[in-house]
């Protein structure tokens, strides 16, 4: 009887290495056509991946960062987009790139630098919001969900804000 488990074991043991081994190869294969198409530095995406890893590479910005997005939406003026991000950025400033530096140093008061930077602030965070949010209604998300499939994207969907309260809310989020 133990000859037999043993037997099994080796089995398993077998099977879990062909598996492992076969994951690894399609993971090989998956990353390198990633790296065929890759985007060029003239394309904005390009752009937002290198800020979105730096940003997400220093926990201490990408707090900030967080907090400043999670605000962004009720600042109504370019004032106070500048200031807020002048308070949120303040200690973490030696931390960041030399012309984000300048960039806030410049943006104070009712400037064209201010208003021009509350402005790139607010579409950048749009921009990014987009990569990650497929939309608000069924309607966007099916937009997207297509337009990501004919580009033969892979991608999971979660439902944001599915608290539910009653059995009729989760009867129409279902």
């Amino acid at each position: 009887m133990a000859k037999k488990s043993s037997k099994k074991k080796t089995a398993t043991a077998g099977s879990e290495d062909w598996l492992e081994q076969r994951t690894q190869e399609i993971g090989g294969q998956l990353f390198a056509e990633v790296g065929r198409q890759s985007t060029s530095v003239f394309q904005t995406r390009w752009w937002e991946d290198r800020l979105m890893n730096w940003a997400m590479g220093d926990e201490a910005v990408k707090l900030q960062m967080f907090r400043f997005v999670d605000v962004l939406p009720m600042l109504r003026d370019h004032h106070s987009i500048s200031r807020h991000l002048e308070e949120y950025f303040e200690e973490v400033r030696d931390r960041l790139p030399w012309a984000v530096r300048l960039g806030l140093d410049l943006s104070s008061g009712n400037t064209i630098l201010s208003r021009a930077l509350a402005y790139n602030a607010r579409i950048n965070a749009a921009r990014m919001a987009r990569r990650f949010i497929a939309g608000s209604s069924v309607t966007e998300v099916l937009r997207s969900v297509r337009s990501m499939r004919k580009s033969g994207m892979a991608f999971t969907l979660d439902l944001l804000g599915e608290a539910t309260i009653s059995n009729a809310d989760a009867d129409r989020y279902q």
